[in-house]
């Protein structure tokens, strides 16, 4: 699902999540979290429903729900070797994230001359134009008065 989400929201689809867990594994998270869940779901005027013939990764869940049950499971749940898998495959998501940060957010690129690269349609040759930076015009102006090239 996407959208904002709340956080009254995000508490009643993970409920509804967990109620599809086995009972074992419900008991393994404290009471006092379970209720805190409960208290905020009850603000929340979303309806959420669990198709039973879907795998939970093939369900419709919001991804603020499915990082709350991680942490849930990761915290209450899980024994140290499924922690440790877990832990690696947040460190492999957030390695893979900040690669996607830095590509789409150059800080290399951001001060660098920018070129625009226009098209001339007739001949279908580049033009190649650059863009002068304040110093340059200023130098080139003052060349421009004294007669002098630049």
């Amino acid at each position: 699902m996407k959208g904002k989400y709340e956080l009254n929201d995000i508490a009643n689809e993970t409920l509804v999540v967990l109620n599809h867990f086995e009972l074992k594994l419900i008991n393994q998270i404290p009471q006092r979290v379970i209720n805190y869940l409960k208290e905020l779901a009850i603000k929340s005027k979303k309806k959420y429903k669990i198709d039973e013939n879907k795998s939970l990764a093939n369900q419709n869940i919001s991804e603020q729900s499915k990082d709350l049950i991680s942490y849930i499971y990761y915290k209450y749940i899980a024994d140290e070797e499924k922690k440790k898998e877990i832990l690696k495959k947040w460190d492999k998501n957030e390695i893979e994230y900040i690669k996607e940060l830095n590509k789409k957010y150059n800080y290399d690129q951001l001060f660098n001359k920018k070129k625009y690269i226009a098209q001339n349609v007739s001949s279908g040759t580049e033009i190649a134009i650059q863009k002068e930076n304040v110093f340059t015009k200023i130098k080139n102006k003052i060349f421009k008065i004294f007669g002098k090239k630049s």
